[in-house]
C-alpha cells in the first residue's frame, strides 16, 4: 500500500511504501497553481512508473538473455486534450550490439509489462474501510 502525507508546504505530498526500508518520493505542483515546482506532480509519476517498467524488464529479459547493452532509454508522454481519453506516446532505444530486429522485438514486448497492463485494464475504484 502506498500512503501519502501532507507535509506542511501548499501541495508538497510525501509518499512511501508502507514497509520499512523504503525511500520516499515528493509530488508537487506547479508554481502557477501555488506548488513549489521542484518535484513530480502526480500525473508525472504515473508516467514515471510507465517508463520505469518498461525499462525494466527490457533490461530484465536482455539480462535473461545474456545480451550484453549499455543503456536503455524510455521516453514517455501524455496527451489529455481529448476528453475521456488519455493518450500514451514512448519511444524507447536500445544501445547495445544486436540486430535491430531483437531491439524491435524488445520494444514491441515491453507494451506488456506490467504497468502497462494496469493502465490498459479497465478501472474500478473503492474506498478501503
Amino acid at each position: 500500500m502506498i500512503i501519502a502525507k501532507s507535509c506542511g508546504k501548499d501541495y508538497l505530498t510525501e509518499m512511501k511504501l508502507d514497509a520499512e526500508g523504503f525511500h520516499a518520493v515528493y509530488a508537487d505542483q506547479g508554481t502557477d497553481i501555488g506548488g513549489a515546482g521542484i518535484d513530480m506532480r502526480p500525473g508525472q509519476l504515473v508516467l514515471s512508473g510507465y517508463a520505469a517498467c518498461m525499462n525494466i524488464m527490457i533490461r530484465r529479459w536482455m539480462n535473461e538473455e545474456g545480451l550484453a547493452f549499455r543503456n536503455v532509454t524510455v521516453m514517455v508522454d501524455m496527451d489529455n486534450s481529448t476528453p475521456g481519453v488519455s493518450k500514451f506516446y514512448k519511444k524507447i532505444e536500445i544501445d547495445a550490439d544486436i540486430p535491430q530486429e531483437k531491439k524491435d522485438e524488445l520494444i514491441k514486448r515491453a507494451d506488456s509489462c506490467p504497468v502497462c497492463n494496469i493502465l490498459k485494464n479497465e478501472k474500478e475504484f473503492y474506498n478501503m474501510d
